[in-house]
Order: C-alpha cells, then structure tokens, then sequence
C-alpha cells in the first residue's frame, strides 16, 4: 500500500509547482487534493496522510511569498482534516481483518507436516501455501476497498466513546 501510495509524490510536487508559477488556482488545487484523499482505498489512507504532511513542512521551507504561505495553510488544513477520520480507517481495517485472521489463526493449529511420506508432506505444504495464499488476497481485498465508506461524521466517533 505505501508503495502505490508513494507513486503520488511527484503528481502533489508538480501540483505545488504549477501552483506556486500560478498555472493553478487555489480551488483547484484544494479540490485535486481532496479527491485524492477521499479516493484513498484504507489500505493507502495513513500514507496519503502522512505525504500531506511532508508537503506541508516541504511548504514551510520554500521561499516566502503569499502563495508559499497559502500552500502552508492548504497542506495543513486538509491534513488536519482528513486526520480526523484515522481513527474510523483504523477501525474499518480492523473490523474487516479480523475474520480473515480468526480464520488463519485456526488453519495454522489445523495445519500439520507430520507425514513420513515425502509426497504427502509435499502436498500438504502445497495446500498451505494455497490457504495462506487466499486469505492474504483476501486481506488485500479489504485493504483496497474504499476509504469513503469509513469516513463517519465526526458526532458518530464521539458517540461511540
């Protein structure tokens, strides 16, 4: 997930270039941002975040100017922002991944390689690396769907505490 996350690096730094040249304009820039965020899948949303972040501080270090000083505010409001919903990706993530982990936990005390046999053994590893296999595509399944369906008004978290 960082990985596909951390493609998006150089799009965000050739968006702060084109805005601070002033080839894009302030909503536009917020907008790209925000749908960036909102089209996250939970398994990309704390690395989008963090990448916010960066921008923000990389935002802070470059020449003064009213536009550097707009991007700053930008960076760190849409950061503050979507920090907000950390928590119900967590959850999300957790929820979802907790049956495919009850279910591995219980292949695992299933699973034995006690044969003598070579060839039962061998088939037996086999079918392991094929379960293990399923429920890790399935894990990745979880981690692509989505963020947006996790992302609850702020009331709905504090009514849960």
């Amino acid at each position: 997930a960082q990985e596909n996350a951390s493609k998006w690096w150089f799009f965000i730094y050739s968006l702060i270039t084109s805005y601070l040249s002033g080839n894009t304009e302030e909503e536009e820039l917020i907008s790209v941002l925000e749908n960036y965020m909102e089209s996250s899948p939970l398994g990309e949303y704390s690395v989008r975040l963090s990448l916010l972040w960066t921008f923000h501080c990389h935002s802070l270090l470059l020449p003064k100017s009213s536009k550097q000083d707009q991007l700053c505010k930008i960076f760190w409001n849409l950061h503050s922002y979507y920090k907000i919903f950390k928590t119900s990706i967590n959850k999300k993530i957790k929820d979802l991944g907790e049956p495919i982990e009850k279910k591995l936990k219980e292949f695992v005390k299933l699973a034995r390689w006690n044969d003598i046999n070579y060839w039962a053994v061998k088939a037996a590893i086999e079918k392991t690396h094929r379960t293990i296999h399923k429920f890790i595509k399935e894990y990745q399944r979880v981690l692509y769907e989505p963020s947006n369906c996790a992302m609850i008004k702020l009331d709905e978290i504090q009514d849960e505490k």
